[in-house]
């Protein structure tokens, strides 16, 4: 469960095992109305109530400087895509369907954004 007091969830996946402990962290993406949208990343091993500000060990942001193109960023949170690199790490495979430019008359295009671990 989250905090009352934190952005609702729009997608909760097993995303891979990001800190060599064995388990399948989670994902969890998060609304954003007024700023880029973001995925947190949580210790598979945790239970309980989480809160999304204080329990996370990780977040990806949707481009900040641009938030019009990068609100639903995490809408689309690919389920363990494991390692696209090659590095040993398992990667993360983001979502943003509403991104493009409609100020033109242009519709949405999306994107896809692959984050790569970097070891520590």
């Amino acid at each position: 469960e989250f905090s009352t007091s934190d952005p609702s969830p729009v997608h909760i996946r097993r995303i891979g095992d990001w800190n060599g402990d064995g388990q399948s962290e989670i994902g969890v993406s998060l609304e954003a109305n007024s700023t880029a949208g973001q995925v947190r990343v949580f210790d598979g091993t945790l239970t309980g109530e989480l809160s999304a500000s204080g329990d996370a060990f990780g977040t990806i942001k949707g481009d900040d400087e641009d938030p019009y193109f990068q609100v639903i960023y995490g809408s689309g949170l690919s389920t363990r895509p494991g390692d696209l690199n090659a590095d040993g790490l398992d990667d993360l495979v983001v979502g943003d369907p509403s991104w493009g430019d409609t100020s033109s008359g242009d519709t949405n295009t999306g994107a896809v954004y692959i984050t790569f671990q970097v070891e520590e």
